[in-house]
């Protein structure tokens, strides 16, 4: 729990590469303009060995708004891992997010997972009527509270938290990637 959901998990990382975790609910109108300015630069840079990119997935914007999103979605997110299709599926839901305070049904969530190309969807859509992972989410918010973390999105490198506006642009990424490893 504590390190988050790996990405690119398969990626053989060189001794001492930097740990990104991004803390995001998947309700939260601001982590989609995050994933919009920086996603494809942390993915680039995870799928290339250079970072360890870690997610740790909050709900607590499903009880702020009253709708029921964040929960539903991360546990699609996490039946699209098991296919191994996490980041695939977190990159669309992103990509394709409903308004916040929205609760969405598992065929809306479906889209994300055809979108994902997850290869069996009805096991996925098995997964996710059974909810597998809404314990695994509530117990991840619950640490990150713990942890400090106090609204999404919040990015950490080395376990250090990082300002928002100083990583907003691909090159503030990468740029402070290289200062906190300096």
């Amino acid at each position: 729990m504590d390190e988050g959901y790996r990405s690119f998990a398969g990626v053989d990382l060189p001794p001492g590469a930097p740990v990104v975790t991004v803390f995001e609910d998947f309700q939260c109108p601001a982590c989609a303009q995050l994933e919009g300015a920086i996603g494809a630069t942390l993915n680039e840079l995870a799928a290339d060995g250079k970072i360890q990119l870690n997610y740790r997935i909050m709900n607590f914007l499903d009880e702020m708004t009253g709708g029921t999103q964040s929960t539903p979605v991360a546990n699609g997110a996490f039946c699209a891992a098991d296919q191994g299709k996490w980041q695939e599926f977190h990159d669309a839901a992103f990509a394709e997010q409903y308004p916040e305070g929205t609760s969405v049904s598992v065929e809306q969530i479906a889209a994300f997972a055809r979108t994902a190309q997850v290869p069996d969807l009805d096991a996925w859509t098995a997964c996710t009527e059974s909810a597998p992972y809404s314990t695994f989410v509530a117990d991840s918010n619950a640490a990150a509270t713990t942890d400090g973390v106090t609204g999404t999105p919040t990015v950490w490198i080395d376990g250090k938290p990082v300002a928002l506006r100083d990583i907003i642009t691909p090159a503030g990424l990468r740029a402070a990637i290289v200062d906190a490893t300096e």
